[in-house]
């Protein structure tokens, strides 16, 4: 989802309007620092902090500019950041668009979580709003809620047909692992949206069942639970 976000001394803003983009693409963005000493580059960086292209921008102050998305990019979420490479410690003085998707084939069903956006504190007990974005979701499909820890259990917290409002209602106070219900413990999670083409059967199976496929999913990690 476009956007911008201000980390310490620079805002950047994609200004394409888009949030879906194909390799080959560029990425119209501009920048707002506070106090620079410069010279600014802009780093394209994939969800896992790996940078995949980057652009010396000739500046020293607020501007607009592009950068291009590499032919050979795999599908996937992207940020833009803006570095302050003449500071002492640009780490201070590095500002970050929000997230982009890249989709090889854009066709594909695809689904972008845009709340929670990680470092969420919730409440056991307390009802949350899930809220996504999405494309090409076949009709019928399911959307599918988990939490995962890797000190407590892990499983679904909802399954509902997906609502084309794109804000699903969520609950925490019980989770279901296969069969099993747990009660949801204090925590640090990584919470998943996936969306099936059909009922997702995740506990016991009849033989009859047709196992639902997976058609998009998007994880958000680093939500604490008290």
């Amino acid at each position: 989802s476009s956007g911008s976000t201000n980390n310490k001394d620079i805002v950047v803003t994609i200004r394409s309007g888009n949030s879906v983009y194909k390799p080959g693409d560029s990425i119209s963005f501009s920048w707002e620092p506070n106090s620079t000493t410069g010279p600014l580059y802009a780093y394209l960086y994939n969800s896992q902090g790996v940078a995949v292209n980057s652009r010396y921008l000739v500046a020293y102050g607020a501007g607009d500019s592009s950068i291009l998305i590499p032919s050979d990019m795999p599908s996937g979420s992207y940020r833009i950041a803006v570095v302050d490479q003449g500071s002492s410690t640009n780490i201070s003085r590095t500002g970050y668009s929000s997230y982009v998707n890249v989709l090889v084939n854009t066709s594909s069903a695809w689904v972008d979580l845009t709340n929670p956006i990680g470092g969420d504190v919730w409440y056991r007990n307390s009802r949350q709003q899930i809220r996504f974005s999405s494309a090409n979701i076949p009709s019928g499909a399911y959307a599918v809620v988990s939490l995962s820890s890797a000190n407590g259990p892990s499983g679904i917290i909802q399954q509902v047909p997906v609502p084309t409002s794109g804000i699903l209602d969520v609950s925490l106070d019980s989770l279901m692992t296969g069969d099993v219900m747990n009660i949801i413990q204090p925590g640090v999670y990584a919470l998943t949206l996936t969306i099936y083409d059909r009922a997702y059967c995740g506990g016991f199976c009849s033989p009859s069942y047709v196992q639902a496929q997976q058609v998009a999913s998007d994880t958000v990690g680093s939500i604490m639970i008290y």
